[in-house]
């Protein structure tokens, strides 16, 4: 279970806690016969597992395991993106600038980074939290 550090403030304290990457959800490797996911299924505590169909559970592709595991220390806490750097193209995923694509300008404390996109026929910049790099060249 990848975790991430989050800051959680509450009556005027401020601590820092660990956090799933993905809550609520639970990664299970299955057997060859894949007959046994109904137990698991059955479970007490246990909402449903994810399918496309009444008998075909929805596989994660192994590739993406292997680089979550990859990020992740000795305690699970997932890592930050170590292939980011002033000058490199980056693709935005998620949120208002979503599909842009722009090149990092400065890397901010925590997970943000400022960014300089090209839209409306000028250069902005734009401070934005959690990116992946681009999988093309540069």
């Amino acid at each position: 279970m990848p975790l991430r550090r989050a800051t959680v403030r509450h009556a005027r304290q401020v601590r820092e806690t660990l956090k799933p990457i993905f809550p609520g959800y639970l990664f299970n490797r299955f057997g060859e016969s894949h007959s046994d996911w109904r137990k698991v299924n059955a479970t007490t505590g246990v909402s449903k597992l994810i399918s496309f169909a009444q008998n075909l559970l929805a596989p994660v592709p192994q590739e993406l395991i292997d680089s979550l595991r990859l990020r992740c220390d000795q305690k699970n806490i997932l890592l930050p993106l170590t292939d980011l750097a002033a000058g490199v193209r980056v693709k935005v995923l998620s949120g208002a600038f979503w599909e842009f694509n722009g090149q990092v300008e400065t890397l901010l404390q925590g997970d943000c980074t400022q960014l300089l996109l090209e839209f409306m026929g000028q250069t902005t910049r734009v401070d934005i939290s959690k990116i992946e790099p681009e999988r093309s060249e540069i």
